[in-house]
C-alpha cells in the first residue's frame, strides 16, 4: 500500500511519537510510507533523515489554500491510495487535499475525549471519512454521542515497545546524581508535569505519605517543574520531592526503572501510554479512573485505580502498595504480564492493516 501520515505538532510528544512510530513500521512492513509535517521541527528532521519522502507544510493557523494545493500535489505525484491523519487542523486539510488528490481512502485517529465541536466537524469525521479509528472504547463512546454511528469507528489501543521498556535493575548512579538515598523507596511520574495531569493533586497527597513512610522520595520526570516549587515549599514537602526536569526520550526507561511506583492521577486520558509502559517494566501503577485508562488498568489486579482531583485516594493507594511489598510486586507481575502479552506491536499493525485494506476494498 502507498500510505501518507501527516504529523502537525512542532514538539515531541506521546502522539508525535505514535505516528512516528506507525511510520516505521509500516515501512519495515513492506509498504510505501510518505510523511507531512511542519518544517523546522524536530519530527521532520528526522523523517528527512531517515529517508522517508516527506512534505514540510504548515498545518497550523498559517495554513490555507497554498498548503492545501501543496498537500494535494504531493500526494498526487507520489500516488498515495490512503492518507492517515491524527488532528483535527491535519484533518480538515488533509480531506481536502485529499479530494482534489483523488485519494482512494482517508482515515482519522482520534486521541482525546473531546467532543466534536460543531456541525462541520460532525460532517467532516462523517460522510468525508473512510474510517475512524479510536485509541479506547470511551473515545469510541464520545464519538457515538456526538452522532458518528458506531459501526464506523474502530478502537485499536496502542502498544508498548517492549525492548525499550523492559524490566531491569536500576542504576545506583542514576539514583545518586539525583540526590536520592539509595535504600529509599521511589515514587514517580513521567511525562508533561501540566495541570490536567493531575500533578498538583499528587504533591498535595504527599505529606500523608511521609507521615508513614518517612525516607519515601517523589521522582518527577518532565518540563515545566517550577510551577509546582510553591506549592512544595507550602506544604514543606521539598526533602521528598526531585524534579529531573526534561530528559531524553531514550532516558526516561532509565527513570523509570529508578521508581517503585508510578503514579498517573491524570484528569482527563484517552488512553495512557505512558501508564501501559510503566506497566510493562514491571512496576506498580497507581492511576486515575478516567478515560480508557480502566479499560487496561484493572482495579486490584494489575494496578489501583483512583477518582481524578482525589488526593485523598492517591495517598491511600500508596500507602497500600509503600507498605505492602507483597501486593506491590503482584500488581507488577500482573501489569507486565498483560502489557507484554496484550498490547503487542505485531497486534496493533495486524488491526490497523486490516483497516486499511478494508477501507480500500470500498
Amino acid at each position: 500500500m502507498r500510505i501518507a501520515l501527516t504529523q502537525k505538532k512542532k514538539t515531541w510528544s506521546g502522539q508525535t511519537l505514535c505516528v512516528w512510530d506507525l511510520a516505521v513500521d509500516l515501512r519495515e512492513r513492506g509498504h510505501e510510507t510518505f510523511l507531512i509535517a511542519p518544517p523546522n521541527t524536530v519530527f521532520a528532521e528526522t523523517a528527512a533523515a531517515a529517508g522517508f519522502p516527506l512534505l514540510k507544510a504548515h498545518m497550523d493557523g498559517r495554513a490555507g489554500l497554498r498548503t492545501v494545493l501543496r498537500m494535494a500535489q504531493f500526494l498526487r505525484e507520489n500516488r498515495v491510495e490512503l492518507l492517515h491523519c491524527h488532528d483535527p487542523r491535519e484533518h480538515l486539510l488533509g480531506c481536502l487535499a485529499a479530494r482534489l488528490a483523488g485519494v482512494r481512502a482517508l482515515v482519522r485517529t482520534k486521541c482525546n475525549m473531546l467532543p466534536l465541536r460543531n456541525v462541520l466537524s460532525r460532517w467532516l469525521h462523517g460522510p468525508l471519512t473512510s474510517r475512524l479509528l479510536s485509541v479506547s472504547d470511551a473515545v469510541k463512546g464520545v464519538l457515538v454521542e456526538c452522532g458518528i454511528p458506531a459501526d464506523k469507528i474502530t478502537t485499536i489501543y496502542g502498544y508498548v515497545d517492549c525492548e525499550r521498556f523492559r524490566p531491569g535493575p536500576p542504576s545506583a548512579g542514576l539514583k545518586r546524581s539525583l540526590g536520592i538515598p539509595e535504600k529509599s523507596l521511589v515514587v514517580g511520574n513521567v511525562g508533561r508535569l501540566h495541570v490536567s495531569k493531575g500533578i498538583g493533586d499528587l504533591i498535595r497527597a504527599i505529606p500523608r505519605v511521609v507521615e508513614s513512610v518517612p525516607d519515601v522520595r517523589f521522582l518527577f520526570v518532565g518540563s515545566r517543574h517550577a510551577q509546582w516549587l510553591p506549592l512544595v515549599k507550602e506544604l514543606s514537602v521539598e526533602p521528598h520531592c526531585v524534579f529531573a526536569g526534561h530528559v531524553p526520550n531514550e532516558t526516561v526507561p532509565d527513570c523509570m526503572r529508578l521508581m517503585d511506583v508510578l503514579v498517573f492521577p491524570t484528569h482527563r486520558e484517552a488512553f495512557g501510554r505512558a501508564i501501559l509502559e510503566a506497566m510493562a517494566m514491571r512496576r506498580a501503577v497507581v492511576a486515575a479512573n478516567v478515560g480508557g485508562v480502566p479499560e487496561f488498568v484493572i482495579e486490584g489486579t494489575n494496578g489501583l485505580l483512583v477518582a481524578p482531583h482525589r488526593p485523598d485516594q492517591i495517598a491511600d493507594a500508596l500507602l497500600r502498595l509503600l507498605q505492602d511489598g507483597a501486593l506491590r510486586e503482584r500488581l507488577a507481575d500482573a501489569a507486565h504480564k498483560d502489557a507484554t502479552e496484550r498490547f503487542t506491536r505485531d497486534g496493533y499493525l495486524d488491526a490497523i492493516e486490516d483497516v486499511y485494506a478494508m477501507v480500500l476494498r470500498h
